[in-house]
Parts: C-alpha cells; structure tokens; sequence
C-alpha cells in the first residue's frame, strides 16, 4: 500500500509541476508583447552601456597601457618590484618631458633596448610579443596603476637607466638617483 501511496504522491507532484509550467507558458503566450519588448529593450540598454562607456572607446589610454607594459615586460620583468615601477615611472617620466605620445616616446629610436632590437622596420617582431602569461599581466598591471598615479615613484624624476653591467656614455653627463634590481637610475642634470 505504501508503495502505491508513494507512486500516486509523484504523479500528484508530477502533475502539479507539469500545470505551474503551462499555467508560466500561457501567461507568457498572453502577454508575450510585454515579454517580447521588455527584452528587447533590456537588449538594447545593455548594447548602448556597453558601446557608448566602454573603455575600448578610449583606445588611446588602452595603446598607452599596453605599450608601457611592453617596455615594462621587457626592460625589466625579471626585477623586483620596485625596479618594475621605477622603470614603468621613468617611461611616464620621458612622456610628460617629451611631450609626446607614451607609444612614440617608446618606440622612439635607440631610446630602449628592446625597441632598437625589436623593430622591423616599422612593424615589430613576433618574437617580442610576451610570452609569459603571468610576467606579462603583472607589466599591465603595474602600467594601469602608475599611469593612474595610484602608485608613488621610488625615483622622482629619473629619465634613464641601464643595466648595471654595461655603462653606455650618456650616464657621464646625467645625475645618478640609485641603483634598484640590476639597473641604475639617472636623471637629467
């Protein structure tokens, strides 16, 4: 008896499942204008919010993040911290005195070793497109939080550095701030 009891208590509930789905498909059905254009102007609400305040809007802030992190991820993304964002503040640095575009300061002639390297006529090489995932998010990052001024520079002022094993010749005529990681860090007297 009991088992029968159980049965019939599923098709009860079977039952009253199956009647609350039809009783939601008819009033969809009845009011399927309402339903129809509610969706179609949540669809386009979101389509505008996404396309009118979206930051790709903005490529130039995008360009100028992504080319700091380059020159980030490959002057110094085996640095510590520190020397990562000194050497992102030294970009920025180079960008204010110049005047320029943050990609044009970069990509300017002999004026970082990668991009004197890198260059390819005017396109840039496969082979210094960053490979390391994770080095490479933490240059984008670092790049987003100076260029926000959410970070204070540890070097004020510093417009050069190089490494610590080579000396090239413009350091005879600069000030020298300090040494963080393996580069030394300059500014203009």
């Amino acid at each position: 008896i009991e088992a029968k009891m159980t049965k019939h208590r599923r098709m009860i509930l079977a039952k009253r499942h199956e009647s609350h789905l039809m009783y939601l498909v008819r009033l969809y059905c009845y009011h399927w204008k309402d339903y129809f254009f509610g969706a179609l102007m949540t669809l386009a609400f979101v389509f505008f919010i996404f396309y009118s305040s979206d930051s790709r809007a903005d490529t130039g802030y995008e360009n100028a993040v992504a080319c700091v992190a380059l020159n980030i991820y490959h002057e110094a993304q085996f640095e510590p911290y520190d020397g990562r964002k000194a050497v992102a503040f030294v970009t920025l640095e180079r960008t204010k005195k110049s005047g320029n575009d943050v990609c044009d300061v970069v990509f300017a002639k002999r004026q970082f070793s990668w991009t004197h390297r890198a260059m390819d006529g005017a396109k840039l090489r496969n082979d210094y497109v960053p490979k390391n995932t994770i080095r490479w998010r933490k240059a984008q990052y670092m790049a987003r939080m100076s260029m926000s001024n959410s970070l204070s520079n540890p070097l004020p002022g510093a417009t050069h550095y190089h490494a610590s094993y080579v000396r090239p010749k413009w350091a005879d005529n600069m000030r020298y701030l300090g040494k963080i990681g393996s580069h030394l860090f300059y500014s203009e007297p």
